[in-house]
């Protein structure tokens, strides 16, 4: 078996060393833009336009070569996974455990060592964007019709399925019924289901997904942590983030779910979140502009919970 290791741990470091490049990749490109665009504040003319044609075929090498470096990756990993598979088979060990004290059922042990999405380049409303992951595709586990589990009971469960997607999001299996009977049982809610940036990290913590309160971070470094493949829950004031759907002043939790960026610059055009007030995952997941969410953001004073560790 010593030969199996071997080749599963020289895989591994290749996928890490793969990582390393995306990362740098990405980093470098989205510094030059960013660059080039606030050059051209102060500075159009001829060479600035010349300079801009030398950025746009550097920036088209580069998403070649990420393409390319996605595509090995992607190869990478399966072949790690089948090495790993044979290998635990091999050794007879032990299935994962579950959720521990945790209600969720969670199958989710230990961190990732990198995410497992990818960013896709799309055209929306004419321009060039780049997104991560897929999140406007059905995804079963997102919680939605929020307060549906309890007819009767607590209504204001956002922060309770918050945290459920989150969990579910690292291999568990949450749902609002199982989120609010443990934290009530656990006093992280009230009687009417209401929770705070706090209650949302203890609701995670207990669920086996290792999280910390994070508010007063910008909405944009919490932007970046999720296409680190971090799990992000935010608090916004409802009737900034939507006024067409709330009509009254009030908190609401939601996973911010990705984000949407210029191809060329970089710069955040929109943010994604997941809102569990609406009926289904597809509709759940609704496109802010940037200068909304982040006004509704720090309106309800920053608050958010990220997970420690990539999850997804």
């Amino acid at each position: 078996m010593s030969y199996v290791n071997s080749d599963a741990a020289v895989i591994l470091q290749t996928m890490k060393n793969v990582k390393t490049a995306i990362e740098s990749l990405n980093a470098t490109r989205t510094s030059v833009n960013t660059k080039y665009a606030v050059l051209g504040e102060s500075w159009k003319d001829k060479h600035y336009r010349e300079l801009g044609d030398v950025v746009r075929d550097c920036d088209k090498a580069i998403c070649s070569i990420l393409k390319t470096l996605l595509q090995g990756e992607k190869y990478l990993l399966q072949l790690y996974k089948s090495l790993k598979e044979y290998e635990d088979t091999d050794l007879n060990s032990s299935a994962p455990s579950g959720a521990g004290s945790g209600t969720s059922g969670s199958n989710h042990v230990g961190a990732l060592s990198r995410t497992n999405q990818t960013f896709e380049q799309l055209v929306l409303d004419g321009k060039n964007v780049s997104v991560f992951d897929h999140p406007f595709e059905a995804n079963a586990g997102r919680i939605c019709n929020q307060g549906s589990a309890y007819p009767n009971g607590p209504q204001e469960t956002c922060g309770c399925c918050a945290s459920a997607t989150i969990i579910n999001k690292a291999g568990g299996s949450a749902t609002e019924y199982s989120m609010v009977a443990y934290a009530l049982s656990n006093r992280f809610c009230d009687s009417r289901g209401l929770t705070s940036a706090q209650s949302w990290a203890n609701i995670l913590n207990g669920n086996n997904v290792s999280s910390s309160v994070t508010s007063g971070t910008s909405l944009s470094d919490l932007a970046s942590r999720v296409e680190q493949g971090r799990g992000v829950i935010i608090g916004v004031e409802a009737r900034v983030y939507d006024p067409s759907m709330y009509h009254v002043r009030g908190g609401h939790a939601m996973v911010l779910e990705s984000v949407i960026r210029d191809s060329r610059t970089g710069r955040i055009l929109e943010y994604v979140v997941v809102d569990s007030n609406f009926g289904d995952s597809q509709s759940a997941c609704r496109r802010v502009p940037a200068g909304r969410l982040e006004r509704a953001f720090r309106r309800f004073g920053s608050q958010s919970v990220c997970t420690n560790n990539i999850i997804w």
